[in-house]
């Protein structure tokens, strides 16, 4: 029995193919809001389950990348038959976080002779 709240609606597809999946991080924590782009230049967004549906993309094969912000860029390649649907669940990497910090000083309000600051 199927549900048809839970179902897509799928538009017929015959020269190309559906791809469908579930972005999640390392901890298997879905991560809605994620974009999601085949290289033909179609697009989705993850929905708050963390699902998307990329309903017609042209060919047997496509490569799909996806960004969310916090997150390392990912890529995967999809295939399947001709009106047929592949399924492509990817798992983010947290991005690695760089902090630059540089530090300056003014030595014109020590005392060179003393090491102490000069008295007001």
């Amino acid at each position: 029995m199927l549900v048809p709240s839970l179902v897509p609606a799928q538009q017929s597809c015959t020269g190309g193919i559906h791809i469908n999946g579930m972005i999640t991080d390392p901890t298997g924590t879905v991560i809605p809001g994620a974009q999601v782009q085949a290289t033909s230049g179609e697009r989705a967004t993850t929905n708050a389950t963390g699902h998307y549906l990329l309903p017609c993309i042209s060919g047997s094969s496509a490569a799909i990348t996806v960004q969310a912000e916090g997150f390392s860029r990912g890529t995967a390649r999809a295939h399947a038959c001709l009106g047929e649907t592949a399924h492509v669940n990817l798992q983010f990497a947290v991005a690695s976080v760089q902090t630059d910090v540089q530090v300056s000083a003014d030595a014109s309000g020590i005392d060179g002779g003393s090491g102490r600051a000069p008295q007001s």
